[in-house]
Formats: structure tokens, C-alpha cells, sequence
């Protein structure tokens, strides 16, 4: 059986997101249940992020997440932290910094997310999106 703690695999995720993206420590210095982020020029949604036992769950500016599932034990959470964590906090780094697309079809549309900026794109434009370098994520409608 698998030793966990949910108070570590919390402070080890908080310690890895704070080291790779110092401008939110402000945000993880409380240690709130959720953490949220909020564009200035954004009125919806915020950037959250839910941190269960096991799971990490992202929502990029909507209210759909994506679940990042861990199964370190503790030792793993102690001594490779960075390691257990590097997946969601890249993808989470690369997103707030408009590297990665988030994209969600609905009906004839494809929603988009680049980094903070938010994007109606009709599907007829998926590919050439594509082709300016939007690295997309297609979320099954």
C-alpha cells in the first residue's frame, strides 16, 4: 500500500508551482483551499486550481478542468517533488505564458484559450491556427 499524506502532496505541489512560477507566490503565500488567478482584462473565469489527495485539477479561465493524477508516495513527494509535479507545473507555466492553446469543440465552434487571451475560432481555421504555432489541446465535444 501506497503511504500518502494529503497536507505534503499539497505543500509539495505549492513548493514546485512557487518555484517555477515566482510571481504567483503571492497567491500560494495563504495556502488557500483553491488557488485562483484572474487576468486584469478577464471577466470570466479565473485561472484555478484544485488540489485534492492525489489529483491536481486545472481550470484554464472556463469551468472544465483538467486532472493531473499522482501516485508518489511520500518519499517521492520529499525527495522528488520537482520530478512528481514537472508535467502539470509545465503545462501550467505554458499556458499563462501563451505557449499552449487550450481548445474545447462546441457544435461548429472551437473555443480557444492562448495563454490569457481568448479566442473564438470557427473550425473551418482549426488547421491554420495549427500551422502559427498554437500548440492546442482538443477537448471532445
Amino acid at each position: 500500500m501506497i503511504e500518502k499524506n494529503d497536507d505534503l502532496f499539497r505543500e509539495a505541489f505549492l513548493q514546485v508551482l512557487a518555484d517555477q512560477i515566482p510571481t504567483w507566490k503571492r497567491y500560494i503565500a495563504e495556502r488557500p483551499p483553491t488557488i485562483e488567478v484572474r487576468p486584469s482584462n478577464w471577466k470570466g473565469p479565473p485561472f484555478r486550481i484544485d488540489i485534492k489527495t492525489d489529483t491536481v485539477s486545472v481550470f484554464p479561465l472556463c469551468e472544465f478542468g483538467i486532472d493531473y493524477i499522482s501516485t508518489a508516495n511520500n518519499e517521492d513527494l520529499k525527495e522528488r517533488g520537482q520530478l512528481v509535479f514537472a508535467k502539470v507545473v509545465a503545462e501550467i507555466a505554458d499556458f499563462v505564458s501563451g505557449r499552449t492553446a487550450v481548445a474545447i469543440k462546441r457544435r461548429r465552434w472551437l473555443f480557444m484559450k492562448a495563454g490569457w487571451d481568448v479566442h473564438f475560432v470557427p473550425l473551418s481555421a482549426v488547421d491554420a491556427a495549427r500551422r502559427s504555432g498554437a500548440s492546442i489541446i482538443n477537448w471532445p465535444a
